[in-house]
């Protein structure tokens, strides 16, 4: 809806003269790709899950949190938190805004073995000793504050305008507490070699 009012606001101010079967053929084609639309922000969402989990310096940290549980490990659960409310996402968006009408319910778990297998091809082992020199990786915490802050905002979006979902409110909280939890980052609070910064 809020997108069919975005694009009468812009054709309004073209002040391009259109007869009323062009501007009707317009709003039927907006409508009939609102689903498309679903789908492809369904899929960014999905590779910034992955580019979020590749940038994150704290997978590398090896620090306790109340003596129970790393960060590394902490943040590879909420990677895999996310990747299953993502799923279950996308079999609601399979039930409720096909891509195409024959596409079966449940293809979305084959993206969610796949998600695991990424995850676990970034995922690399904490660093045990921070006082060794280690050269951080080149994408190592660029840019991340924004991509939590898509990854909160879109999801957020997804729910008030398109499809009205409280899986997405899951999906944005999981990032508000690892965008909390990076907020003041320095290596030095999370044993990570200086180079990290």
């Amino acid at each position: 809806m809020l997108l069919i009012l975005f694009n009468t606001v812009e054709l309004l101010s073209i002040k391009i003269e259109l007869d009323k079967t062009t501007i009707i053929l317009y709003y039927i084609i907006i409508y009939l790709m609102k689903n498309q639309i679903i789908w492809v922000i369904w899929l960014i969402i999905y590779i910034l899950i992955f580019v979020a989990y590749d940038r994150e310096p704290l997978k590398y940290s090896n620090k306790t949190i109340l003596d129970i549980i790393t960060y590394s490990t902490l943040y590879k659960i909420l990677t895999y938190i996310a990747l299953i409310i993502h799923t279950f996402y996308g079999i609601y968006l399979t039930t409720n805004f096909p891509f195409v009408s024959f596409m079966r319910k449940y293809w979305n778990y084959s993206t969610f073995l796949i998600g695991i297998i990424v995850i676990n091809s970034l995922s690399k082992k904490p660093i045990e000793d921070p006082e060794k020199f280690y050269l951080p990786p080149n994408n190592l915490n660029k840019k991340l504050g924004f991509i939590y802050l898509l990854l909160i905002i879109i999801p957020i979006c997804l729910k008030l305008f398109l499809t009205n979902s409280n899986l997405c409110l899951g999906l944005a909280l999981i990032y508000l507490i690892k965008k909390i939890i990076n907020k003041n980052y320095a290596s030095c609070l999370y044993d990570l070699p200086k180079t990290f910064t």
